[in-house]
């Protein structure tokens, strides 16, 4: 599990720079999954217009806009406490923007970095698991009315419950 320094103050430590926030994150080599998210509602989570746009939970059936790829930054497992980047099928990543998620940014930084949680709060996350996406400022991603735009709560209800299915 990575340790995200607090970086206020921060002083090379033998020889290696602080890290900038400010630039993106790229790993070297990050092991990809392709995933689909069902909502509570039964609704598939989708990226309109494969990305660019707000995110809902408003899909009877899952396709291409509807397919997600998870990028796992910490190792090649999904497991209760990972984080991972999330992109959409126009190759964008989800993004916190305000209290919503939109599919619109080329790179991933902080904001666009999920931590994965499990219900039990351990172990592996495995096909058709439920899990909850956490933001980096700690708040749960949940749907608003019936399938309407992603937004972020402070709280988990049945809204911000997915249930996760790896497609190949």
């Amino acid at each position: 599990m990575i340790n995200y320094p607090n970086l206020s103050g921060a002083q090379p430590v033998y020889g290696m720079q602080p890290i900038n926030i400010v630039q993106s994150i790229v790993p070297t080599k990050a092991t990809q999954i392709s995933v689909h998210f069902r909502a509570s509602n039964k609704k598939y989570v989708c990226a309109e217009g494969g990305g660019g746009k707000e995110i809902k939970a408003n899909r009877g059936s899952a396709k291409g806009w509807e397919t997600f790829k998870l990028i796992l930054l910490e190792n090649d497992r999904l497991c209760h406490g990972g984080k991972v980047a999330i992109s959409c099928e126009k190759g964008e990543f989800l993004s916190v923007v305000g209290s919503k998620l939109m599919c619109n940014k080329k790179s991933y930084m902080a904001s666009e970095i999920f931590t994965l949680i499990h219900p039990s709060g351990i172990g592996e996350i495995y096909s058709k698991n439920w899990i909850c996406l956490q933001t980096f400022e700690g708040k749960y991603v949940g749907y608003e009315k019936e399938g309407e735009t992603l937004v972020c709560s402070n709280i988990i209800t049945p809204k911000e419950m997915f249930k996760i299915k790896i497609v190949q």
